[in-house]
Parts: C-alpha cells; structure tokens; sequence
C-alpha cells in the first residue's frame, strides 16, 4: 500500500511539472550568484528606478553581479526571497537544456526579469525586418529578439521560430504561404503557445 501511495505522488508530481509553465529570464536581464544576494536586495529595494541602476552599476563594477544579456534564458527551481523592505525578488537555477538539469548553482535576479514563454508572447509586436529571401527560403529578424525562418516548398512553407531560449524551441510548422502573416506570427512567438 506505501509503494502504491508513492508512486501515485511521483507520478502526479512528475504531471504536475510537466504542465507548469516555462519560466525564463527575459532579454536584457542581469543575474548574480546566490551568494551575492544582497546586491539583488538591495536593488528590490531601490526607492525608484535610477536607485536601481546604480546599485546594479556598483554590484556589476565590483563583480558580484554579471551584465544584462540579450537573450532569454530558461529557468528552473525558482524561489521567491522577501527583503527586508518587504519586496521579493527570485532565485533560481538555470536550466541545461541538454540534460533538463539545473546547473551553475543558484542565482538570483529582480522579479520583473522572471517570466513565461506565454507572458512574453502576448507582449510582442512581432514586427520584423527580412533579412535574406530567395525563391526557397525567407529569414527575417524580430524587433522584439529572435529570428525567423521560412522554408518555402511547392504546396506550403514550413517556419522554424528562435525566438526563446534553444532547445524550448518549436518543431516546423507548416504555415499557409502567406509571407506577412507567416512572418509576424512567428515573429510574435505564436509557435510557442500552440
């Protein structure tokens, strides 16, 4: 009875992550080490936004925090911290998309960096600028991050969007040959929700 017990709690715990949401540090975050929290709080606790900034500039400049990248960056194991001034921010470990392990140890970052795919996707424009077309492919680079790829064939296109972290990617997807929407679409990260 205690084994069915714990395999019916695995089980529902294995479902339970499975149907969570992918969290991911937005573009343009920054992180520090767990052990550099303070620098984190310390911002969290900024009276307003130029506050923010020079506390991030004096952690970066001391090096316990590193600088804002440009690419989103999946999450995983994410913990809310309070400060003492009674705002949070998170913690989390990053996700190895090779193995589906956290890695790296823990890090810490403002609240307002800690997301969902789904979150990002309603806030995108999905404006685009084509880079490169030819009779039999179209790529085209998002305004908001990431590249779109269109593979035209005779009886309908394929897209491959990259628009999130690798490895949350999308497969192909067959798209109707309309070069706007197909673009847009994918520029907006709909492939992701679907």
């Amino acid at each position: 009875m205690h084994l069915i017990v714990s395999l019916a709690l695995t089980a529902s715990c294995t479902l339970a992550s499975a149907a969570e949401p992918a969290l991911i540090l937005k573009s343009g975050h920054f992180t520090c080490p767990a052990s550099q929290a303070a620098a984190v709080e310390t911002m969290a606790d900024a009276a307003d936004l130029e506050h923010v900034k020079e506390a991030f500039v004096d952690a970066y400049m001391h090096g316990r925090c590193g600088g804002s990248l440009a690419f989103s960056v999946a999450i995983t194991q994410v913990r809310a911290v309070r400060t003492r001034g009674g705002h949070t921010y998170r913690c989390f470990h990053e996700l190895d998309l090779a193995s589906g392990a956290a890695d790296l140890g823990e890090s810490c970052t403002l609240d307002a960096f800690v997301t969902t795919i789904a979150a990002e996707v309603a806030h995108r424009r999905g404006d685009y600028t084509v880079a490169r077309e030819d009779a039999k492919r179209l790529e085209a680079r998002c305004a908001d991050g990431g590249v779109v790829i269109i593979e035209k064939r005779a009886d309908h296109w394929d897209r491959a969007a990259v628009v999130f972290p690798r490895r949350l990617d999308p497969p192909l997807r067959a798209v109707p040959a309309d070069r706007e929407t197909a673009l847009r679409d994918g520029c907006r990260g709909d492939d992701y929700v679907r």
